[in-house]
């Protein structure tokens, strides 16, 4: 399993907060996150992400990327994209330049994700997967 040094976040979302468990030496559990930014993360197993926000009313879909460097070759160990328009979660990683299998998820009949409302997320790492909000999205990716 690869960890993630990087989290980058894009789409129609506005971020409030962004808490990282356990925190490391160099970096407090708490960040501000501009929307399409990449920030230091050092996810590691056992390790969390929660994010706030709100979405956008017209929100179309978002993403958020664990990622190992800042460049578009590297890999990323881990891609989840929420497709509004489609009512389509997407997760999936890449490694050496290839995607791995993509899953594809409808949206649960009880989204709590929806444009104009705020949110709350939380990855948490575990050895051979990410998981994403357990209680509603079903992730089985397995990470790189």
């Amino acid at each position: 399993m690869y960890s993630a040094d990087l989290i980058e976040v894009k789409g129609d979302i506005s971020l409030e907060s962004v808490q990282i468990y356990p925190p490391t030496a160099e970096e407090s559990c708490f960040k501000v996150l501009q929307i399409g930014s990449i920030q230091p993360c050092h996810m590691h197993v056992g390790s969390r992400i929660t994010l706030s926000g709100s979405i956008s009313l017209d929100a179309k879909q978002f993403e958020i990327n664990l990622l190992q460097g800042y460049s578009d070759a590297d890999d990323i160990a881990f891609h989840f994209n929420l497709h509004f328009d489609s009512r389509t979660i997407v997760k999936n990683h890449r490694r050496n330049g290839q995607w791995g299998q993509e899953e594809n998820q409808s949206f649960p009949s009880s989204m709590p994700l929806k444009p104009g409302s705020s949110f709350n997320l939380e990855i948490t790492c575990y050895s051979d997967k990410y998981t994403v909000n357990r209680s509603f999205i079903k992730s089985k990716i397995r990470s790189i």
